[in-house]
């Protein structure tokens, strides 16, 4: 099965997979979510499938969480690494947000940066995220540079001035 990942179409890639669950090399979970028996079959397959196959297995898989989980975070990355830029946008917003509160300042701005490297034009929302989540880790060079950018577009802007301010 493995030597026949490379280049195959993605129904004859179900149908493998639907064997290799018969074979015990998946396990079927609860709600009807699936595991790998072993964590090195996972790695085999994955590094087996060509770019094009492991974008079409993240989009399956974020469509198949996105109908049975509430997990923004991994539904954006999901959907990111499928190069599904426009869904993957608002989930990793969204997930980023939730490590914020939370006080995980480090996933928050590693979701972020995912975030606004697909957004040409970041809104203040995000653009303070960044900069305070840089300002908690401790990262005041990063942060100015988010503070120019936001600079650009909200010139009088007297929250930014302050969060500047801070920085310096």
């Amino acid at each position: 099965h493995i030597a026949e990942i490379r280049g195959m179409s993605n129904e004859k890639l179900v149908s493998i997979i639907n064997s290799l669950l018969n074979k015990n090399i998946i396990e079927e979970r609860e709600n009807s979510t699936y595991k790998f028996s072993r964590p090195e079959y996972q790695e085999i397959i994955y590094n087996s499938a060509s770019s094009i196959k492991k974008r079409y297995i993240h989009k399956r898989i974020a469509e198949f969480l996105e109908k049975s989980c509430r997990c923004p975070e991994t539904i954006g990355r999901h959907y990111y690494l499928a190069g599904l830029q426009d869904r993957a946008r608002d989930y990793l917003l969204e997930a980023s947000e939730i490590k914020f509160r939370e006080g995980n300042y480090r996933e928050s701005y590693e979701l972020l940066k995912r975030y606004l490297e697909i957004i040409p034009e970041p809104e203040k929302r995000s653009l303070y995220m960044a900069i305070d989540d840089l300002i908690k880790l401790g990262r005041y060079r990063e942060a100015l540079n988010y503070v120019d950018m936001a600079k650009k577009r909200m010139v009088d802007e007297i929250d930014l001035r302050i969060r500047e301010a801070y920085i310096y």
